[in-house]
């Protein structure tokens, strides 16, 4: 190949640019050969775009056959288009390198662009994480509740109590509020075999 080398430059050396006319001996030309490999690289991630989402046109999904060659040409096209911008990434030429890098990312911003819906910035809690910031100053100034409710089910503490209570062993407290019977003197110190006996109708 006329003018070819084989590190980077910069220089219009006259390389080949996949047609035999098309050669980047001046900047009109490098201009001509940044769009060819601009709408290589776009059309690339265009199918690869297809391809990931499993498209398929109508007629395609009509038979096993059908799909299957569709899938298999779609894969054909990408795997021709990655091939000609890595041979057009082998000229070593800086600005064909630099054309394809961008253009690969614009069109893979595109891509993520459509596939990732707008998401609704309210539903979602912004949380400070810096200690130092103004929001998490302002959640640290907030008053702390004078009493937190825990359903008696989920509380080890209420649940000691009521059966304290239901045993006589106690009498009402914070958690637990109950009414005794005025003669019901409770489940007294050395009395607990004789109380457990007439609880479950033993003699």
């Amino acid at each position: 190949m006329d003018g070819w080398v084989d590190y980077l430059h910069v220089s219009f050396r006259g390389e080949h640019i996949l047609f035999s006319s098309l050669r980047l001996g001046s900047f009109w030309t490098f201009v001509l050969s940044s769009l060819l490999v601009g709408a290589i690289c776009l059309f690339e991630r265009f199918l690869t775009a297809l391809s990931n989402q499993c498209f398929q046109p109508r007629w395609a999904s009509r038979s096993r056959i059908l799909s299957a060659g569709w899938n298999a040409s779609l894969y054909g096209l990408v795997t021709l288009c990655r091939l000609l911008y890595m041979l057009l990434v082998m000229s070593y030429q800086v600005g064909i390198i630099a054309v394809v890098v961008i253009s690969l990312s614009i069109g893979q911003f595109f891509v993520e662009y459509c596939n990732h819906p707008q998401v609704d910035q309210d539903i979602h809690v912004q949380e400070a994480l810096l200690p130092g910031s103004p929001r998490h100053r302002q959640n640290r100034t907030k008053p702390k509740p004078d009493s937190i409710f825990i359903h008696p089910y989920h509380s080890n503490l209420a649940r000691a109590d009521a059966a304290a209570f239901e045993l006589g062993i106690s009498g009402d407290t914070e958690l637990v509020t109950g009414i005794r019977p005025a003669d019901d003197q409770g489940w007294e110190h050395g009395k607990g075999r004789d109380v457990a006996r007439e609880l479950f109708g033993g003699g």
